[in-house]
């Protein structure tokens, strides 16, 4: 414990020793900002004549500043991934949003329940989307375009009596249409 006493107190004496020799380097210019001339006339003595003669040599300084150029230089392949990158991306018309899990199964006739459940549902309610996916070894039926985890535990509610067992999951929806 008394070693690491003695470092902690050696390594703050060192890092203000360095903080100083830092701050008293005057030899150098390291400012960013060129120093102001003082000024014999006080901010508040000052006209408004010569607030605005002072504003136009500002206004004037900056407009004839000069850009400097950069030069990119890039692998061949990264155009090429990146113009690839914008097109998968301008296919997929997917977000994150949620869904409602209804079913979800293996075995030799989870297809047909899964099925069954799906025209089920659309029956009930044929504006909500849903899907039929196969995610080896299991069919699940997902339904729903939320947007909002609100919006999907919303929409639960309302189906949770035809549907015990759902649940609201995160996922990628379709982007749902615009309403105007």
């Amino acid at each position: 414990m008394k070693i690491f006493n003695h470092s902690f107190v050696l390594s703050i004496c060192l890092l203000s020793a360095t903080t100083v020799f830092a701050q008293n380097n005057e030899h150098k210019n390291w400012n960013v900002y060129p120093k102001m001339e003082p000024s014999s006339t006080s901010a508040a003595t000052k006209t408004e004549d010569q607030m605005a003669s002072k504003s136009l040599s500002v206004e004037d300084s900056t407009s004839k500043q000069k850009f400097g150029s950069s030069e990119v230089i890039e692998e061949p392949g990264i155009r090429e991934l990146l113009n690839k990158h914008v097109s998968v991306n301008a296919e997929s018309q997917k977000i994150d949003g949620y869904r409602i899990h209804l079913y979800s199964s293996s075995g030799e006739m989870s297809r047909t329940k899964a099925q069954k459940i799906q025209a089920d549902f659309l029956k009930n309610y044929p504006d909500v989307p849903s899907y039929l996916d196969w995610l080896e070894p299991n069919f699940r039926v997902r339904v729903g375009d939320f947007r909002t985890r609100l919006d999907a535990i919303q929409f639960h509610q309302d189906i949770q009596d035809f549907f015990p067992s759902s649940f609201v999951v995160r996922e990628e929806i379709e982007l749902p249409p615009l309403q105007h």
